[in-house]
């Protein structure tokens, strides 16, 4: 989304200014979306200001900087297993011009010693001090492979369970991305697999039917969010008796609603 400057003959904010994961996982390169071609960045911060971000040259957000520009926003913000919030922001002694800070602070509340700042990326820094492989296309982050959630076998069908999706969707996410595995057992059985943004209510699920051999079925789902990193899902036995041989579901990115599509 083209976001106009409020001052009269400004040019209008860079269209799906992104984060690129770097190998290794403790870099992040920010630049304008690849369609965009600019070696100018502008943003528009809450002050009405629109500010700029040369990335001629590539612009690296790294973990070994600490706390700085390009780096993190308070101490606090450093450490594993937690999500990371990535704003442009004023650049230090510059106010003219914009750099990036990580912080662990959700838009809302935005980095810690700033009043004008915009999210442009989210991440999972990972236990093993990694941000987890993502690729950014405007407001929605694809994973690099699936990230199981749940994975059991010899399933008895169960009622509406919440499921805590904190390490797979940031706070600020509207919609998980995902994929389900359901397989049933020889005999004649039937079950369906669903998992929801409201308990109660499933709009997205996979289903198998066994008729004498072994059945299995698979889908994608993009289930939107109403809860914080909240999810529910259900087993239901539709046919039949006996357990479920298998049951997966896996995680595959998200969409975050503090971004900018």
């Amino acid at each position: 989304m083209l976001n106009p400057s409020t001052a009269a003959g400004e040019p209008q904010d860079t269209k799906g200014f992104i984060g690129t994961w770097l190998s290794g996982g403790v870099t992040l390169s920010f630049g304008p979306n690849p369609a965009e071609v600019s070696e100018t960045v502008k943003l528009t911060l809450q002050d009405d200001v629109q500010r700029t971000l040369d990335v001629s040259t590539p612009v690296t957000w790294a973990v070994a900087n600490g706390i700085a520009d390009l780096g993190y926003d308070e101490a606090g913000s450093q450490g594993n297993s937690k999500w990371l919030y990535f704003y442009a922001v004023p650049k230090s002694g510059d106010d003219s011009l914009l750099t990036i800070r990580a912080s662990d602070n959700v838009p809302s509340t935005g980095p810690a010693g700033y009043t004008e700042y915009k999210c442009v990326c989210s991440a999972y820094m990972e236990a093993g001090a990694t941000l987890r492989q993502f690729l950014q296309t405007g407001n929605k982050f694809t994973y690099a492979g699936f990230i199981t959630d749940y994975n059991q076998s010899n399933v008895a069908a169960f009622a509406w369970t919440s499921r805590d999706v904190s390490v797979f969707v940031p706070q600020t996410a509207q919609v998980a991305h995902t994929f389900m595995r359901i397989v049933t057992s020889v005999g004649t059985n039937g079950y369906q697999h669903h998992v929801s943004g409201v308990s109660g209510s499933g709009f997205n699920f996979v289903e198998s039917y066994s008729t004498g051999e072994v059945s299995y079925d698979t889908g994608s789902a993009d289930i939107p969010i109403f809860t914080a990193q909240t999810l529910y899902h259900t087993l239901i036995l539709v046919l039949g008796s006996g357990t479920c041989l298998g049951v997966s579901w896996f995680h595959t990115g998200y969409t975050d609603g503090a971004i900018d599509s």
